[in-house]
């Protein structure tokens, strides 16, 4: 069989939206491979969408079973009677064909192959792969993958994850990986981090589908606020994927997590979705010219994500740092100057205010600012919120970094109290003045008091506050904010910042 050439579809951008809205809104699912044994990816597949519930119909498909999970069983997706706009296949490789047909024949729309063994691997995989894309673009069919796992949908409660992993309720985040692994990590995490997801997919190979595809849906989808990619590589949609990335920026962040930056990463990259990294000067003049923001690991990504997701508006790069531990907030000062934020005195007319607030005088009045743990508590935390209402008026700050050290908390019996009225405090302070405030609850090791950090930050989360791990996640996640408010206020829809002509992005070097 003649090599289909590697070419994406260039459809119009309504039939995308069109094509993309059945990959995530479809009224019913023929699950291939369904299985009733919980260790095979078609038990999950169908087990997973049924306990969140799906808002459509699912139908297992398995010739050797009656039933899976307590539904009818059809030996193929022909034999389903109803119309089915979705399949969801898990069947080995050399199958696949033979499934694509039949789903072809019953006017299938979609349909998305966890199965891997295509061109990722030498041999008899890079022709099963030249089948199955000959398969979908004589019929009109779309693909997600070869070789991923799932979509997620809050709004018609598709998931791929445990359903205690995932979450219903609707958020602005969209995720894009070509890893399944990393998906679901993000997927999980992001949730239990407080995320919200409006989207989630793991695509794969990409060999129809492609990433130009989901940027131009994401681009226009008016659920997702922000759209994040973990990128192997692109497959002969550089240009395609640069042009639309220029545009979606103005609209939304797009944050990007690359994987194959280096020799080692690149051959990982080439067995596992067979693609090619590309240039990695070329790369970098992709973020700098299109103000797309690239950050280095999943932790970095997910804090990314949770900045986004909590952070509306950032006025410039004036930070306050605020919390009980000198030393953590010094080092956090070297860390932001490195990133670009900037640590402004207090303005005289700041300090003058503080001063008057009877703050004890051994009380240095200079930013970063200390908060021993008895200032936080004395008069039920109405202290330190006087503090930060004069703090966030202040025209230097524009945005408040408050950690926590819980550790000389600990023989407070009062300790709950503490950090319960700190967190009303500063969400009161952010809704007050919308002045963005970042929160870090220093991992202490005591069992007792991580459990209660967990709940407020929980509290502080829903009450608009950034809350992150550690103030490295925090200043990064800040960073990264205002780098693209600045890149918005300077491009004003204009054009490029700096062309960097020396690097033209084509399909060529950026694969």
């Amino acid at each position: 069989m003649n090599r289909v050439p590697d070419v994406p579809l260039s459809p119009k951008r309504s039939d995308i939206l069109k094509e993309m809205h059945e990959v995530f809104y479809p009224r019913s699912i023929a699950v291939v491979g369904a299985s009733n044994n919980e260790k095979k990816m078609g038990y999950r597949n169908l087990k997973f969408p049924l306990q969140f519930g799906f808002r459509g119909k699912i139908y297992p498909v398995n010739p050797k079973e009656e039933t899976v999970l307590g539904l009818r069983s059809y030996p193929t997706v022909s034999a389903i009677p109803d119309v089915v706009d979705r399949a969801v296949i898990s069947v080995p490789a050399k199958l696949v064909p033979t499934i694509l047909r039949d789903c072809a024949e019953k006017g299938v729309r979609v349909a998305q192959i966890c199965t891997a063994g295509f061109a990722e691997v030498v041999g008899e995989g890079g022709r099963l792969q030249d089948e199955i894309v000959a398969i979908a673009r004589a019929s009109g069919m779309r693909l997600i993958g070869p070789n991923c796992m799932g979509t997620y949908c809050a709004d018609s409660l598709m998931t791929y994850v445990y359903p205690c992993g995932a979450s219903a309720e609707q958020g602005g985040v969209a995720f894009v990986s070509q890893s399944g692994g990393i998906s679901a990590n993000v997927l999980v995490r992001g949730t239990h981090s407080g995320i919200r997801f409006s989207k989630v997919i793991s695509v794969g190979q990409c060999v129809d589908l492609n990433m130009a595809d989901y940027l131009e849906y994401f681009m226009e989808d008016p659920q997702t606020e922000t759209v994040t990619f973990y990128i192997e590589g692109l497959r002969g949609e550089g240009r395609r994927f640069y042009s639309l990335l220029k545009e979606a920026v103005r609209r939304k962040p797009v944050v990007i997590l690359r994987g194959g930056t280096t020799e080692a990463g690149l051959r990982a990259v080439a067995s596992h979705s067979g693609t090619m990294a590309g240039n990695e000067l070329v790369w970098n003049a992709l973020f700098k010219q299109t103000g797309a923001i690239q950050v280095g690991s999943i932790d970095e990504l997910i804090n990314t994500m949770a900045a986004f997701s909590s952070i509306k508006r950032v006025r410039g790069r004036g930070i306050a740092i605020i919390g009980n531990g000198g030393g953590a907030s010094i080092l956090a000062s070297d860390l932001c100057s490195t990133l670009g934020l900037e640590i402004r005195p207090f303005s005289s007319k700041t300090t003058e205010k503080i001063d008057k607030l009877g703050l004890p005088p051994t009380l240095g009045v200079s930013n970063p600012f200390d908060t021993p743990a008895p200032i936080m508590e004395q008069d039920d935390g109405r202290l330190i919120e006087r503090t930060l209402g004069v703090i966030s008026e202040d025209p230097n700050v524009d945005a408040i970094l408050f950690h926590i050290n819980l550790v000389p908390m600990n023989a407070f019996s009062t300790v709950y109290t503490v950090i319960h009225n700190t967190v009303q405090v500063l969400t009161s302070v952010t809704q007050r003045t919308g002045i963005p405030v970042l929160l870090v609850f220093h991992q202490c090791g005591d069992q007792s008091l991580e459990a209660i950090s967990a709940v407020e930050k929980e509290k502080a989360r829903r009450g608009g506050l950034a809350v992150f791990p550690t103030l490295e996640d925090a200043c990064r996640a800040l960073s990264a904010v205002v780098r693209y408010v600045e890149f918005q206020r300077r491009d004003n829809g204009s054009g490029l910042l700096e062309p960097a002509r020396r690097w033209v992005v084509d399909e060529v070097q950026l694969r």
